[in-house]
């Protein structure tokens, strides 16, 4: 009676540390999911952290041929065919006609190289104070004239719109552009990549006779004729504007070169 009366008493005793047992186990169970969850967190923040450190020269690389190609599209008579050229002649062709610096609010020189791939230009627009420093590209052709070549950020109706203008050495006369957007309708405000559009600027004039700016991209239709005006995109009215507005803060921005009457 007794041995059975123990047994009994053993078995719930063991049954009872079972029970304790499956209870801590659930609770360390939690605790080691929590503690698993941020050791991977960790691990792959490291990973994360240490490929972009590792593509950060890829990446700005590749920035840098981009900007080098959009330079070059302003420039040239033929847009398309700097789009179709390979990485080398890109590379070759700039480094042999192209150069830049940034110079600070006064217009004066405060780099002599503009540094690819690591300037910001987005946070030096909202700069308006006097260490902001911009850059100015100056492009010499094949006859050794020069034009000036200057980057522009805007809004679209979407999103960022940006590119560059090119201008001859009277800093009146248009030579060139070369848009680009984030976001804008393909066949409306996406347009303002195209030949058609872009084409129009070509020998157009910033300033009238009296030295007033003057340019204007009209809504489509709108525009008839005269050397400081050109057609804006169908269907697309708010990306016309901000063309529009994005070359007018643009000649804002460079006044010290420019030195208009009025702006």
């Amino acid at each position: 009676m007794f041995s059975r009366h123990s047994s009994i008493t053993s078995y719930y005793n063991q049954t009872s540390k079972e029970e304790k047992l499956v209870s801590k186990f659930n609770k360390d169970s939690n605790v080691y999911t929590i503690g698993f969850l941020a050791v991977l967190a960790l691990v792959v923040a490291l990973v994360l952290g240490v490929l972009s450190q590792s593509l950060k020269p890829l990446s700005d690389a590749n920035i840098k041929l981009d900007t080098r190609k959009k330079i070059l599209m302003s420039c040239v008579s033929d847009p398309n065919m700097v789009a179709n050229k390979d990485e080398a002649w890109i590379n070759g062709t700039y480094e042999n006609s192209i150069s830049g610096i940034l110079i600070d609010v006064n217009g004066d020189t405060v780099a002599d190289v503009v540094p690819e791939g690591s300037y910001d230009f987005r946070n030096e627009v909202k700069n308006k104070g006097e260490e902001r420093q911009i850059p100015i590209y100056s492009y010499t052709d094949e006859k050794d004239s020069t034009y000036y070549i200057l980057q522009m950020i805007g809004m679209g109706l979407w999103d960022e719109i940006n590119g560059y203008l090119c201008i001859g050495s009277d800093w009146n006369t248009i030579k060139g552009v070369a848009f680009d957007h984030k976001g804008e309708t393909p066949g409306l405000g996406a347009e303002l990549v195209k030949p058609w559009f872009t084409n129009q600027f070509i020998n157009k004039k910033l300033f009238d006779d009296e030295g007033n700016y003057a340019f204007k991209v009209y809504k489509a239709g709108k525009y008839t004729s005269g050397e400081n005006g050109v057609d804006g995109m169908s269907g697309a009215t708010l990306t016309t504007e901000g063309v529009d507005m994005m070359v007018q803060a643009t000649v804002e921005m460079y006044a010290s070169k420019f030195n208009p009457v009025n702006l």
